[in-house]
C-alpha cells in the first residue's frame, strides 16, 4: 500500500506537531499515517508513507511562500534568485509519477 502524506506533519523545528489547534491539516495528515500503519501491521501489508512537501501546478496558493514559486517570482522580478532559510534546509524535485513509480517497485521487491 502506497499511502502519500504530506511534509505538514512536521512543526517549526522539524518534529511531528501534534498541536491540532497551531496546524489541523498536519495533525490530522499524520493521523492517517498512524492509521494506516496499524492497518498494515495487523494485516502484514507492506505500506509506504512518502511524504510530499510541495506540489506544483495550477493549483498552487501561496506563491511567495513555496520554494519553486517563490525562485520563479524572484527571477521573473529581477533576474536573480536569493535563497534565504533560518536553518539549514535540503531539498530535491521529483516528478509525481516518478515518486509513484519507486513507491511501487519498492512494494514489490
Amino acid at each position: 500500500m502506497v499511502y502519500v502524506s504530506s511534509g505538514a506533519v512536521y512543526g517549526k523545528c522539524g518534529i511531528i506537531n501534534t498541536d491540532i489547534e497551531v496546524n489541523p491539516y498536519g495533525v490530522m495528515k499524520h493521523q492517517d499515517e498512524c492509521f494506516f500503519m496499524e492497518l498494515a501491521h495487523k494485516n502484514s501489508i507492506s505500506l509506504i508513507i512518502p511524504r510530499v512537501f510541495g506540489l506544483l501546478g495550477e493549483f498552487i496558493n501561496k506563491h511567495e511562500i513555496y520554494a519553486v514559486t517563490n525562485f520563479l517570482l524572484q527571477a521573473i522580478k529581477t533576474n536573480t534568485i536569493q535563497i534565504n532559510a533560518k536553518s539549514r534546509v535540503f531539498r530535491s524535485y521529483i516528478d509525481v509519477y516518478e515518486l509513484i513509480e519507486i513507491c511501487l517497485k519498492y512494494l514489490n521487491d
